[in-house]
């Protein structure tokens, strides 16, 4: 369903087409680029991984507060 493809890294992966030949390929020289958009201020939120056995209380998790979109555990 549309509202899984983006719970989690692999499923955004996934949706966005981006193959595991990208792993470690600079996102500001690389192919695959991510750049400055309109100026926005979504409500952020930052937590533990989720789905993974190690460094789990890492705070490496960003998410959009309350976006449908985000996978269950918040």
């Amino acid at each position: 369903p549309d509202r899984r493809l983006c719970a989690g890294p692999a499923r955004l992966c996934e949706a966005l087409g981006v193959k595991l030949v990208l792993n470690g390929v600079s996102l500001q020289r690389g192919p695959l680029r991510i750049v400055r958009g309109p100026a926005r201020r979504p409500a952020l939120a930052r937590g533990p991984r989720i789905g993974i056995s190690e460094a789990t209380d890492w705070p490496l998790r960003f998410y959009y507060r309350d976006s449908p979109w985000v996978s269950a555990a918040r």
